[in-house]
């Protein structure tokens, strides 16, 4: 998958096909984040190179999982732009931007919860959120024991 192509279809998820909302640097950012995330969660070593993920993600999940999060990430940017937003009145003239920062928050706790949803359903280990330790042999020690090195 290229960038590019990551662009257009994240430009088409947040509705912003002429580009008003954020710019192309920014999906970038938002993309870049994503892919990091879904290697932590899910297990894989997907990188940006150029204008290409590479390794491609064959698979239509993981593609869906990376535009989630990325999704989510722009929401997040979008809110914090629209947290200095304002509300006045004037005469029979009301102008509330206010609660543009809300409206973006809401959606992005959304987007999250199915992100996380997805990760659970791919990779089942991380459901609770915690990573499986192998090999792990507890050492008990009692106070006054003596240890004796092999």
């Amino acid at each position: 998958m290229t960038i590019s192509e990551a662009i257009a279809l994240l430009r088409t998820d947040l509705g912003d096909s002429s580009g008003e909302l954020l710019a192309d640097n920014d999906l970038l950012r938002a993309i870049t984040r994503a892919v990091a995330a879904v290697n932590r969660d899910i297990g894989r070593a997907y990188a940006i190179e150029g204008d290409e993920i590479i390794p491609d993600p064959d698979s239509g999940d993981e593609t869906d999982l990376i535009l989630l999060r990325a999704h989510a990430f722009c929401c997040s940017m979008l809110r914090s732009a629209a947290s200095a937003n304002f509300a006045f009145s004037s005469a029979d003239k009301k102008v509330d931007k206010s609660m543009q920062a809300k409206a973006w928050g809401d959606l992005e706790k959304d987007l999250l919860s199915q992100y996380r949803k997805a990760v659970a359903r791919l990779n089942p280990e991380m459901a609770d959120g915690l990573l499986q330790v192998e090999n792990m042999k507890p050492q008990i020690f009692e106070v006054g024991s003596d240890v004796t090195s092999d």
